[in-house]
């Protein structure tokens, strides 16, 4: 996990309960944030960011796609578990062009 949210943390001389507590949660949320053992989302970079009075790719470089590009974390996990896919990958994604195009042609 290459979040910075205890570096942040600790050069704002904070400790997790301060970050907690500007960030409207528990001290165990950040705990758990900081040691990955909760998935740091956008939403959650983008909440402790406003706390720690800084961006959210500062808190989360891992997640500079993402939160440049304005994915939501579920499109996220979707597109890599089609990439996992491999040799199935070329009939899923035509499979999804096509729902696609049957959503859009009933608007």
């Amino acid at each position: 996990m290459n979040n910075k949210i205890k570096e942040l943390r600790e050069e704002k001389g904070l400790s997790q309960q301060d970050l907690a507590d500007r960030a409207h949660t528990s001290f165990q949320q950040i705990s758990k944030l900081e040691k990955g053992e909760r998935t740091l989302t956008p939403a959650w970079a983008k909440r402790l960011a406003k706390a720690l009075d800084t961006e959210p790719i500062q808190v989360a470089p891992e997640l500079a796609d993402v939160l440049q590009a304005g994915y939501s974390q579920k499109t996220i996990k979707l597109a890599k578990k089609l990439s996992e896919m491999e040799d199935k990958s070329q009939a899923a994604y035509e499979k999804i062009e096509k729902l696609i195009q049957d959503f859009e042609d009933k608007e």
